[in-house]
């Protein structure tokens, strides 16, 4: 997250000063650990409501074979991350950032 601030700093000072991330969504998350339940936590009470409600989880079988003509999404229909995708798609398109997605 560190490297990341930096990065979008960067980028507001050379090139684009209205930048603002728009939202946070925590990758990688499992609900059953305790770790991923701090982590989270801490994500969230640094950045406040730009961390999405929803998490996308860790899933092996998210990942498409490579030889799949299907797009990333498609493939994935009723596996758990493509549905934090789909969340996060409608998230950004209604405008909705944030917990308040």
């Amino acid at each position: 997250m560190q490297q990341l601030q930096r990065s979008v700093e960067r980028v507001r000072t050379k090139l684009n000063p209205t930048l603002r991330v728009a939202g946070i969504l925590p990758t990688i998350f499992k609900a059953r650990t305790l770790h991923s339940r701090e982590v989270l936590e801490l994500v969230r009470q640094h950045f406040g409501d730009l961390v999405y409600d929803f998490a996308h989880p860790r899933t092996p079988s998210a990942s498409p074979s490579p030889r799949s003509p299907r797009s990333r999404s498609s493939s994935m229909r009723g596996v758990e991350g493509a549905e934090a995708y789909r969340k996060l798609a409608d998230a950004v398109l209604s405008g909705n950032h944030g917990n308040h997605a």
